[in-house]
């Protein structure tokens, strides 16, 4: 069961509004340090990350921890196994076994189409807590990490497609410029390339049909990128490229298709 909640992992930018779900105290969200250790006016007996501040009480999962506090915000376990005791979750962590792993950014789309991303094309929010597009191009953005190795993903849904059609994810992208994707394309098959070099993606073979839910990610090290799509089967692209945008934006990509992004995540690596 999803809750609204507009989710921000250190990262200074705002997203969509929305209602609390849980009781706020007689005090109007007034710190009260003996009932409410993080001051989000939610009283900490029915506060789902009580001590981190989460007013609108996200929980994308479902399970025992909300948003802001869940190491693996995707997956519900209430005991999620951590084998590198990094925070990050074994489900989560593209580097299970290493520590060194933090979730930088988190974004269930809960409520509306976030504030503050670099917008392309229309974004509508859609009911059930997903945001959706139609346009021909479209794609959101936000600066998320300044690090060299981190993993993008989204989970994805294609309403509509077309012989061109593709979505998926985007990292080390300029502002209004180049960044590297990974998509599901109408080929079928999984894509990695400079958006300024689509003709010399690497693909590999896979399946794109419509109402199937695809976890779309972009591993990044340094200059090599590793783009992986799961559903019921999954498939690998790798492409090494050299491209430098500092600061430089990640987000989710879309053409040529109706889709929803039901969440986004950006996991760091040391």
């Amino acid at each position: 069961m999803k809750r609204a909640i507009s989710l921000i992992v250190l990262v200074a930018c705002g997203s969509g509004s929305g209602t609390n779900d849980a009781s706020i105290d007689g005090n109007h969200q007034r710190p009260d340090a003996t009932d409410d250790l993080d001051h989000d006016g939610i009283l900490d007996a029915v506060d789902n990350c009580p001590s981190v501040i989460n007013v609108n009480q996200g929980n994308e999962d479902g399970d025992r921890f909300g948003d802001a506090c869940d190491p693996c915000p995707v997956v519900a376990d209430d005991a999620p196994p951590d084998a590198d005791g990094d925070g990050v979750a074994d489900a989560c962590d593209p580097l299970p076994n290493y520590p060194g792993d933090f979730i930088r950014y988190f974004e269930g789309f809960h409520t509306a189409v976030p504030a503050g991303w670099e917008e392309i094309g229309t974004w509508t929010y859609a009911t059930g807590g997903a945001i959706t597009t139609s346009s021909a191009t479209a794609g959101l953005a936000i600066s998320a990490t300044d690090r060299t190795r981190e993993t993008i993903s989204a989970a994805i849904t294609f309403d509509t497609v077309t012989g061109t059609s593709e979505a998926g994810v985007v990292d080390n992208k300029a502002v209004g410029g180049t960044g590297i994707a990974c998509t599901v394309t109408a080929d079928p098959a999984v894509a990695v390339y400079a958006t300024n070099d689509t003709g010399n993606a690497v693909t590999t073979s896979y399946e794109q049909t419509t109402g199937t839910q695809y976890v779309v990610k972009l591993r990044r090290n340094m200059n090599d990128y590793t783009c992986t799509a799961t559903a019921t089967a999954s498939a690998t692209a790798m492409k090494t490229v050299t491209l430098t945008n500092t600061p430089f934006l990640s987000g989710i990509t879309a053409k040529d298709a109706t889709v929803r992004f039901h969440w986004f995540m950006v996991v760091e690596s040391l």
